[in-house]
């Protein structure tokens, strides 16, 4: 089943983001940039925008942590862009916690970008 397959991918996303915060592994990260981008083949945003939204949040907060540890400015614009998208369609969506939550994590991954990209 794709919906499983992709339910798969962002538990493995998940997980793989919170070893990376344990391990200080950028691989790590670069992991779970990739389960999630493997959930959102199946979590389309034209079938799901909130489901869409909540999983693109969740791979740009994985590159905001990742330009963080690799101080890559490609990985942080890249969070910067993701984490807006989702948090876009989350208000639209009328999910006012998860808008919030989004809406922090944005400042965090614009203040990764504007460091990292003076280097």
């Amino acid at each position: 089943m794709p919906s499983d397959w992709a339910t798969t991918q962002n538990n493995l996303g998940d997980a793989l983001t919170l070893l990376a915060e344990r391990e200080n592994e950028a691989t790590r990260f670069e992991q779970a940039v990739a389960a999630y981008g493997e959930a959102l083949k199946e979590y389309q945003r034209e079938r799901g925008p909130v489901r869409w939204a909540l999983v693109t949040g969740k791979q740009g907060i994985a590159f905001c942590l990742l330009a963080q540890k690799s101080e890559d400015s490609a990985a942080a614009q890249r969070a910067v862009r993701q984490i807006k998208l989702a948090l876009e369609t989350i208000q639209t969506g009328g999910d006012a916690t998860s808008a919030a939550y989004y809406a922090a994590e944005l400042i965090k991954a614009q203040a990764t970008f504007d460091r990292v990209k003076k280097r």
